[in-house]
């Protein structure tokens, strides 16, 4: 999944008619109330992570340093961190986030454990989950001070807190599976402890997914199990998404230097983001969760060749589970070569010309990382990766993909390097392959400023910016498609023919085929404005000849039925 910066806001679940208005006495149910929703308001609050016996403390106390910086970062809450053995009584008047199934601040006399847990599953205040995978979710007034808040979250599992930290719910209790509810409900009105459910404000989801699941059926490739359903896929196109995503398995495993044998996974494909987002609650188009070997995509997500999510699955059994952004999503970037159809030399190159290339503590900063604009922090995370791969080799890529924590210090440890000579090696690295790509980052910036003057509406401004941008990557076909379509708004007839039979010349094959289709009827079109008829049908008439990309068939077609004039260009 691409992620980061969308991570927490875009699984914000608060389902319909679970936090609506509630009735009642005292500060748990009076005026508008948004159960679970309300910790996030609370001015501070202490972060208590389990440290008992089997709990690897060091790891869980990151964990919830990773948790009270992010509340820190939505919505500005003070937060403190300790283990449930430090827990004073002043820690406990306040306001408290509980985590882990093991923390030892529930199952004391003032606070007894409302739930059972074992391999048969999850017994709740009364509530019975038989799949033992799912995490819990409860939030009522403390019963170490009922004037104050108890949030309990579950699950310290680094790989997915990295995408949830937290949940966030209009509810006041809630079941989940990986990211999405299969039960919630309310508590009623009051402060005693243990908490009381409310029969009548509470949804069962299981059901409903049941149905779905019903739904589906599998299909059984090389290394993919793949679950679709049949009247939104059909057998022709579920063999293609094999072949496709099972080609990207092979390409991930490569990058990695990781061997196949006996490998599988199962792959999930949806109709569309909507139906992925009911099923998995995660609208984002693909994601992985590498801990249980499961890829989620839609349907044209699946059909793409990128090796993303096939990086997560395959870096999580060759090194472990990953807890840093940076690292979980450079990682794919880098064997990826691109972001935003753009090679990562060439970005690298646009940052340091910006001044804005991160420095190495930034990009290893999960909240930075979290909360910052795709457009940087991917192609930052995607160059770290790449320079660990490149100057340090897949043994240092290994240790530095399971650090624990987002430092400079932690990174130069895995490199086994002096943590102060880390920013001068990458930025440096960064800065000898920008070298070659000065006039790479002169075509974007003219691109840019087209850009810009399109949507100021000067296209003579477009016209210049990218006769511009030719000048430094001169036969691109995409530029001059766009150049000769400025230069018909303008007027400028006699060039936009030029430029678009330019483009004919070419004689393109491959990805940019549909150039040769589009010049055409573009021709096409720029002789109709001019008034010269029988040469725009004959534009439109070798179109119908060409294979049909993005509805060029139809458009052709409107167009010899009636001619296109100049108000249809604007």
């Amino acid at each position: 999944m691409t992620p980061s910066a969308r991570a927490s806001r875009l699984l914000t679940v608060a389902l319909a008619g679970l936090a609506l208005a509630a009735e009642g006495e005292g500060p748990h149910r009076s005026g508008p109330y948004v159960a679970q929703l309300l910790f996030y308001e609370v001015p501070e609050a202490t972060v208590v992570y389990p440290a008992g016996p089997g709990e690897d403390a060091a790891r869980n106390r990151l964990s919830a340093i990773h948790r009270a910086r992010y509340l820190e970062s939505t919505s500005g809450m003070k937060t403190r961190v300790i283990s449930d053995a430090e827990a004073t009584e002043a820690d406990l008047s306040g306001h408290v986030l509980l985590l882990g199934w093991r923390n030892r601040l529930l199952g004391t006399g003032r606070a007894p454990r409302p739930f059972e847990r074992s391999a048969a599953g999850t017994r709740f205040l009364g509530v019975v989950e038989p799949d033992p995978d799912v995490d819990l979710m409860f939030f009522h007034p403390s019963p170490y001070n009922p004037e104050r808040y108890l949030l309990f979250w579950s699950r310290m599992d680094p790989p997915r807190d990295r995408f949830m930290p937290l949940p966030m719910v209009g509810s006041d209790w809630a079941f989940y599976r990986d990211f999405k509810i299969v039960r919630q409900g309310m508590f009623r009105p009051g402060k005693i402890w243990p908490p009381e459910r409310d029969p009548d404000a509470e949804k069962d989801h299981v059901e409903d997914l049941a149905s779905l699941q019903a739904n589906e059926t599998r299909r059984r490739g090389a290394r993919y199990e793949l679950v679709y359903d049949p009247a939104k896929v059909s057998a022709e196109e579920a063999e293609a998404i094999l072949r496709v995503r099972e080609a990207a398995l092979t390409r991930a495993a490569s990058a990695l230097g990781f061997a196949l044998d006996g490998y599988r996974a199962t792959l999930f494909v949806h109709a569309d983001t909507e139906a992925k987002k009911i099923r998995t609650g995660v609208p984002d188009a693909a994601h992985a969760v590498p801990g249980r070997r499961e890829v989620h995509m839609t349907r044209a997500a699946a059909r793409s060749a990128s090796p993303h999510e096939e990086v997560h699955l395959l870096a999580h059994e060759a090194f472990g589970p990953c807890a840093l952004t940076s690292l979980y999503e450079g990682l794919a970037v880098s064997v990826e070569g691109t972001h935003a159809g753009t090679d990562l030399g060439t970005r690298g190159a646009l940052l340091l010309d910006r001044g804005a290339l991160p420095a190495l503590r930034d990009i290893l900063d999960e909240e930075r990382m979290r909360n910052g604009p795709a457009e940087l922090a991917m192609p930052a995370a995607g160059l770290l990766v790449s320079w660990i791969r490149e100057t340090g080799g897949r043994d240092a890529l290994a240790r530095a993909y399971t650090i624990p924590e987002g430092s400079v210090e932690a990174l130069a440890k895995a490199f086994g390097r002096p943590a102060g000579a880390l920013e001068a090696d990458f930025r440096g690295w960064v800065t000898e392959r920008a070298a070659s790509r000065r006039n790479d980052v002169s075509f974007l910036k003219a691109e840019a400023e087209a850009r810009d003057r399109h949507l100021a509406g000067d296209y003579a401004g477009v016209a210049a910016a990218l006769a511009k941008a030719l000048a430094f990557r001169p036969g691109d076909p995409q530029t001059l498609f766009n150049l000769a379509s400025a230069q018909m708004r303008t007027g400028d007839y006699q060039e936009a023919e030029r430029n678009l039979k330019r483009l004919l010349e070419a004689r393109l094959e491959g990805p940019k085929a549909h150039f040769e289709i589009f010049a055409h009827y573009q021709l096409g079109r720029l002789y109709d404005i001019q008034g010269r008829r029988e040469e725009a049908l004959a534009e439109y008439r070798r179109v119908l000849e060409l294979p049909d990309r993005h509805d060029a068939h139809r458009l052709a077609r409107e167009a010899i039925e009636r001619p296109v004039t100049k108000e249809q260009l604007q």
